[in-house]
């Protein structure tokens, strides 16, 4: 055996060794901090138990923001108007349909038969009090994060007993895919935020029975009829989303058996090892999700686009691929993955620290005897195992090319608050499930910093402003296409973050569980199809 052949030999058993130590101290944790829930199930109830890594942030759709969790839960409890098949294409749900009949107008109509659980028809009043509420909240109420989506309708109304008419300012082509919020009967208007539980609100094939800090159960919906969605009336009585947020006891919980399932949580390592485990099946898929890094593009040496380009250069994305990450990923070049077909040829920044180096010595920052560092930055992540060895294995690099990065994590929670306040100046993030190309509106247009949309490093470009309000007022998918293609190179130019990798979706489950299919944004909505044997 040859040294690199047996150096490597030694890695791996010392990360089996690592993981199984791991392994141990997390059962011994979960058996410590297990708790179940007061309704967690009756007598004869099945239950599904699925593994979140952080806690939802709201049970009210009309508040649900940028966490994923929130928004996998909200359409299992209230149905929107449209959700998106497995490949990501748009799925009527409460609407049957939706038509233009001018480039400012929308009409949907609205599917019958579909019932809140207090037993109340789903109509097109409800539609229009969720849009006109989330539109103009009333006093006292906070935004809706989803609101900038919004800004353009003018006019919302019921316009026949069976369909919803939506005018708005200026055309926007995308405006079908943004019709995702959870809708809610008339009679919710009046409700306080986050008040929505037990009152029979939801339409979805789940309403809520029990949530708290730990764990969130969902009981099946007995008024649910999903015939004409293509949605069963949920198999398991219950399901129950257990939030175990250290990643050495999620794993030990999925081991011992006491998670049915669990989706995009586990790191790289853990996956190697689900693969030699017979009593657990592993699933992988494309994901519609990018990973990248952050920077606030108004501060400091961030405003400098020499900077972030070096930045950009002297990270080495193939090799924490290859070691970090177990290859469970694809290089990024920009925000969409190759297969979309959004996707357009762009500056790949493959690892040049030289380049790096030169970029940074044009910006006035070098290094000298002196001055071992030519600046430093803090790297701010959640408490995700994964993005803490990610943030530590740029830093590493950074550190090459003279560039000194201390990496802080932060609780989920504490750390989406930064960003929406902008106290952030550069992070890890995830964009997960977006589908259409106005996405790259919501990220990199001027107008979109929050709490407006997505553009938290508040980037700004006339010329990418100018394209993408032009891309999204286009309906024509070629003329969009050339748009966004143009918007894409200049980003791409720019470097307002580095594109990292489009991460694979993996979900493991229990032999004994049959019916889940993967989506490809990652949504849970094939629950009602799942058995336990």
């Amino acid at each position: 055996m040859n040294e690199p052949t047996a150096r490597k030999s030694r890695i791996s058993t010392i990360v089996l060794v690592l993981a199984a130590v791991g392994i141990i101290v997390g059962v011994a944790l979960y058996r410590q901090n297990r708790q179940d829930g007061p309704e967690a199930a009756s007598e004869g109830d099945t239950i599904l138990t699925v593994g979140f890594d952080e806690a939802p942030r709201t049970a009210d759709p009309r508040l649900v923001g940028f966490d994923a969790n929130s928004q996998y839960l909200e359409e299992l409890r209230f149905l929107p108007l449209f959700s998106f098949d497995p490949d990501g294409n748009l799925l009527p749900l409460v609407a049957s349909s939706i038509a233009p009949t001018d480039a400012k107008t929308f009409v949907v109509k609205i599917r019958p038969n579909l019932k809140f659980a207090n037993g109340a028809a789903v109509g097109p009043k409800d539609v229009v009090a969720t849009y006109e509420h989330m539109i103009t909240p009333p006093e006292n109420f906070p935004p809706s994060p989803r609101k900038g989506a919004f800004s353009g309708v003018i006019q919302v109304f019921e316009s026949a007993p069976d369909e919803v008419t939506f005018k708005l300012a200026q055309p926007d082509a995308a405006f079908p895919s943004n019709l995702v919020i959870g809708i809610l009967p008339t009679e919710a208007v009046g409700v306080a935020p986050d008040d929505v539980d037990g009152k029979g609100f939801e339409s979805g094939p789940y309403g809520l029975a029990h949530r708290s800090d730990s764990e969130w159960i969902l009981k099946r919906n007995e008024t649910f009829d999903g015939t004409d969605l293509g949605i069963p009336r949920p198999k398991m009585d219950r399901v129950r989303f257990l939030v175990i947020r250290d990643e050495t006891t999620r794993y030990a919980a999925l081991v011992r058996g006491d998670l049915d399932l669990i989706q995009n949580a586990l790191d790289a390592d853990r996956i190697m090892m689900i693969q030699r485990n017979q009593k657990l099946r592993l699933a992988s898929r494309s994901r519609l999700s990018l990973d990248y890094l952050g920077m606030a593009t108004n501060k400091g040496v961030f405003a400098n686009q020499q900077v972030r380009q070096a930045l950009a250069y002297g990270i080495n994305r193939d090799e924490i691929l290859k070691f970090t990450l177990q290859q469970l990923g694809t290089k990024a070049t920009g925000t969409f993955p190759p297969e979309s077909r959004w996707s357009t040829p762009l500056r790949s920044f493959d690892y040049d620290p030289a380049k790096a180096a030169a970029l940074l010595d044009a910006a006035g920052l070098v290094q000298g005897p002196d001055k071992p560092h030519r600046f430093q930055f803090d790297l701010k992540v959640t408490t995700s195992k994964t993005r803490i060895a990610v943030a530590k294995a740029i830093a590493a690099q950074l550190e090459r090319i003279g560039v000194k990065v201390r990496v802080e994590s932060l609780e989920f929670g504490v750390f989406m608050d930064q960003l929406k306040e902008g106290a952030v100046a550069a992070w890890l993030g995830s964009w997960t499930g977006f589908k259409d190309p106005d996405h790259l509106h919501f990220a990199f247009n001027s107008t979109m910093a929050p709490p407006s949309g997505g553009n938290r490093g508040h980037y700004a470009n006339a010329e990418v402003d100018r394209l993408t309000a032009a891309g999204k007022a286009e309906t024509d998918p070629d003329k969009r296409k050339v748009l966004y293609d143009e918007a894409q190179t200049i980003i791409s130019e720019d470097a307002p973050y580095v594109f990292l990798w489009h991460p694979t979706s993996i979900v493991v489950t229990q032999s004994n569980v049959q019916g889940f299919r993967m989506f490809a944004d990652g949504r849970y909505l094939s629950l009602p199809e799942v058995t336990k044997n």
